[in-house]
């Protein structure tokens, strides 16, 4: 039923499904929830909650808000090989040093589909997410808003040593970071896809996009109004094959070098990013 119910506690049961009346009203407080099997939640709010995910864990028409720990602000996964499985469910105001509202690591696979992620942070890495160490990543519909790293890299995403992160019809506004003020993808195989990212910020390099090292791909995207020193939209070093095409840049700024693209020793495909084949455009 609706209403609040506070749990104060830790639950460790294993195979455990929670469903709600109505995710806005049906509100667990201050549960630490640990699962070593499946765990599901259904149509209800965690706040000032936490989920330590060791298997499979599913959430669909949830709420996370409001919660704080290391890593992973509502949702950590380390243990090797689990799954992360999220559906139309809302990311809000939480943060850690790692992955504001989600960490995940060792061979892990992450799905998101259909949700926001809002007013998340990190003091390090990841605002929003954070996934590194052969982490599978697959996040589409999705929206990143107002998620932010206080002192380093990824404002919404931080991508490290990733075997496969595909990003499709994703929307990032207002993020910011030192480096990469929405999005870092370090030593990983990266592509984004509809990508619309508009007035993020990096102190640093890659207002919207920083990645070094590993394999990207950039299609179908826009890019405005986002800044940094270098880079104003992406900033890219040393990426051994870099596919650009179908972009369009404009209002992006650069206070040094490069209001658009800054790309350094990397590989990219086709002689120029001006080709008429890879039919990027760009302005202001």
């Amino acid at each position: 039923e609706d209403g609040e119910y506070d749990v104060n506690n830790g639950i460790y049961n294993n195979n455990l499904t929670f469903i709600g009346k109505s995710t806005q009203n049906t509100i667990i407080n201050n549960a630490f929830f640990t699962s070593s099997s499946t765990l599901t939640f259904i149509n209800l709010t965690l706040k000032s909650s936490t989920v330590t995910n060791n298997g499979v864990l599913t959430a669909q028409n949830v709420i996370f808000k409001d919660s704080y720990r290391t890593k992973g602000g509502a949702i950590y996964s380390e243990s090797i090989y689990s799954q992360i499985n999220i559906y139309n469910s809302t990311f809000e105001n939480n943060h850690a040093q790692y992955g504001g509202a989600i960490y995940v690591s060792q061979n892990n696979v992450l799905n998101v589909y259909d949700s926001t992620f809002k007013n998340n942070y990190a003091e390090l890495f990841g605002g929003a997410i954070a996934a590194e160490n052969k982490v599978n990543v697959t996040i589409k519909r999705s929206k990143f808003i107002n998620d932010y790293s206080t002192q380093n890299a990824g404002g919404a995403l931080y991508i490290r040593d990733s075997t496969k992160s595909v990003g499709e019809n994703l929307e990032f506004n207002n993020c910011s970071a030192t480096f990469g003020g929405a999005i870092v993808s370090l030593k990983s195989n990266v592509t984004l896809i509809n990508v619309n990212a508009y007035n993020n910020k990096a102190k640093y390099n890659g207002g919207a996009l920083y990645s070094m090292y590993g394999y990207v791909t950039l299609k179908n995207s826009i890019f405005n109004s986002n800044s940094a020193d270098n880079g104003g939209a992406v900033f890219a070093d040393g990426v051994e094959i870099f596919h650009v095409y179908s972009n369009r840049f404009t209002n992006n700024v650069a206070q040094d070098t490069a209001g658009g693209l800054y790309i350094l020793l990397s590989e990219i495909f086709y002689d120029s990013i001006f080709d008429k084949a890879l039919n990027n455009s760009f302005s202001n």
